[in-house]
């Protein structure tokens, strides 16, 4: 699944010293939302109200705290390039359709969903639908550190 980076996380990140084997960006919890295709995100996307967010189903974001096990992950590749991962992410449609999913965003837990901050987003690679009792899960959902 791909993933980037927006400015605006890449930036919070620069503003941390040793973010390296302790994820941390400001804050103590970050959020995931599912987004359509309506405007992608990109690496000049900066707030949650630039997207258009999923709807339907009793969809709700998943709320990630740093230091438990929801970045359940973090190593160093054969390139030296530091990987994050979080715990696998699940969505269930309850009495309609999720559709129109397209990406998964990383925000912070700004009060206002609208003017939280995006930090990065995976790409899913196509259109999703979740119809009613399914369940979306994203696996292994990572964060490269790559310096290319």
């Amino acid at each position: 699944m791909p993933s980037g980076w927006t400015n605006k996380g890449l930036y919070q990140l620069s503003l941390v010293n040793n973010f390296l084997g302790t994820f941390t960006l400001p804050g103590a919890n970050y959020c995931v939302h599912l987004v359509t295709n309506a405007v992608a995100p990109v690496n000049t996307t900066n707030t949650l109200d630039e997207l258009t967010e999923a709807a339907g189903g009793g969809y709700e974001e998943i709320t990630l705290t740093i230091g438990s096990t929801d970045f359940d992950s973090s190593d160093e590749d054969t390139s030296n390039t530091p990987h994050i991962q979080c715990r696998d992410l699940a969505w269930t449609a309850e009495s309609s359709t999720i559709s129109g999913i397209y990406y998964a965003v990383l925000t912070d837990e700004h009060a206002t969903p609208a003017n939280r901050e995006v930090y990065a987003y995976w790409d899913l690679s196509g259109e999703v639908t979740v119809a009613d009792g399914q369940t979306l899960t994203l696996q292994n959902c990572e964060l490269s550190f790559n310096n290319a």
